[in-house]
């Protein structure tokens, strides 16, 4: 799924059930330059912040987890190297190394690793963060980044047996899949409340995230809380306007 992430055939497999999903909207995450200047001068602006308060040391060695092309590492004087672990079939951008597997990440001796917006699309979360506490040294640091998507509120009936009957019932047809599809989005987006007969869809990601779950799972392997900031990652794209949570964590 992810070799060509993003990528025609990608483009093509989203439409074919969400026409709404326009080329643009494709390009746009993670290509928008409204919505890289934005992300990258967050993480920047709350590593900044807590360097002046002496909480955590400058970076100097960032691994970017299914950082794509490298784009969004920040951009600090301290960073001297900088990598992506990555899985799809991208090339990165200038100065930006690439690695497929975490068994190439010790010789790079990352004293800070990034995991922006990949939880949501993994089923083990945990083992991730994991892998990330076992490759930091010692005051090394961790940023964490998922979508703030979950619905407001969702109605008891959704937990009903009812429920998975009816997905399974409408997900035989593509136009009444399309119509309740259509359906959650507005009624979340407008409402604040997915309205039944709608469904709860999440397309590639497979988790929703509260910021105490991330404290507890972090917290529990042995990382320590710095800090946490929500912000609006996605600016110019009007269906992905979706708030974002950041947090910063020491091993």
């Amino acid at each position: 799924m992810y070799s060509d992430y993003r990528g025609k055939s990608y483009l093509e497999r989203r439409q074919h059930w969400e026409p709404w999903y326009t080329e643009k909207v494709n390009k746009a995450i993670g290509h928008s330059s409204t919505t890289l200047v934005n992300r990258k001068e967050h993480l920047s602006n709350m590593l900044t912040a807590e360097i002046d308060r002496n909480t955590i040391t400058s970076p100097t060695r960032v691994l970017d987890f299914g950082g794509d092309e490298g784009q969004f590492i920040p951009e600090l004087i301290s960073i001297t190297e900088r990598a992506v672990l990555e899985i799809s079939a991208v090339r990165t951008i200038t100065n930006v190394q690439k690695f497929s597997g975490w068994d190439e990440v010790p010789s790079f001796k990352p004293d800070f690793i990034m995991m922006c917006h990949v939880l949501e699309h993994t089923i083990d979360a945990r083992k991730l963060v994991e892998e990330a506490f076992y490759m930091l040294p010692v005051t090394g640091l961790l940023y964490i980044e998922v979508p703030l998507d979950s619905p407001p509120r969702i109605p008891h009936i959704f937990s009903q047996h009812f429920y998975s009957r009816w997905t399974e019932y409408i997900r035989r047809g593509r136009r009444r899949w399309m119509i309740c599809d259509l359906l959650g989005l507005l009624s979340k987006r407008f409402l604040g409340v997915l309205i039944p007969g709608s469904v709860i869809k999440q397309s590639e990601h497979v988790n929703y995230f509260s910021e105490r779950a991330i404290l507890d799972v972090c917290e529990s392997i042995g990382f320590h809380f710095i800090s946490s900031s929500t912000y609006l990652a996605s600016k110019d794209v009007p269906i992905l306007k979706v708030n974002a949570l950041g947090i910063i964590f020491k091993k």
